[in-house]
């Protein structure tokens, strides 16, 4: 994992702690390993992006994905994995952020690109925080200072907002007509 994360402007220390490590199964709640804050489903256990975390790294190996919670409250997570526009597995893809209105439905896009995997396949999420190098420093998981900047690059941002969660362009009438997501 990084120790640093460079900006233009700052340099951050990343702050992760091992006591803070929460595993499971991807699907599984009964078959995960019991003990405190382990052994619960990702889903239960992507609910601490509601409370008391801002950013973690979620392992599903041999991929590791950043998830979030931004300051609007809307859930999101980085993929730095060749993906589709959708978030899924694509060979002449590129990296992606998805940001998702609601934590089940990033949930659902979560169990979505995981699903080849095996029922027993198992996750660890990692919160992380940040300090910058003016000396802010932050609870675990929390990032007041770190502020969401537009891409430079021409790939645009993937919405899934319910009233967004599907690309639609115009017809010559003004109407909207979907897009077909099965030319990938």
């Amino acid at each position: 994992m990084p120790q640093q994360v460079l900006t233009d402007s700052c340099v951050y220390n990343a702050r992760t702690n091992n006591s803070d490590l929460r595993v499971g199964f991807l699907r599984d709640e009964e078959a995960s390993p019991k003990s405190s804050r382990r052994g619960l489903s990702l889903a239960t256990q992507l609910e601490c992006l509601s409370q008391d975390v801002s950013h973690a790294f979620l392992i599903v190996a041999p991929e590791c994905i950043a998830v979030f919670r931004d300051r609007t409250g809307r859930y999101g997570l980085f993929d730095s994995h060749s993906r589709s526009a959708r978030g899924l597995p694509h060979s002449s893809g590129t990296a992606i952020v998805l940001t998702f209105c609601e934590l089940s439905d990033m949930v659902d896009h979560l169990h979505e690109l995981f699903a080849d995997r095996s029922p027993y396949a198992s996750y660890e999420l990692m919160p992380v925080s940040f300090e910058s190098d003016h000396g802010f420093s932050e609870t675990p998981g929390q990032s007041a200072d770190v502020a969401m900047t537009k891409p430079t690059t021409a790939v645009p941002e993937a919405q899934t907002c319910v009233e967004a969660n599907i690309p639609r362009s115009k017809t010559d009438d003004g109407q909207p007509k979907n897009l077909d997501f099965n030319r990938e």
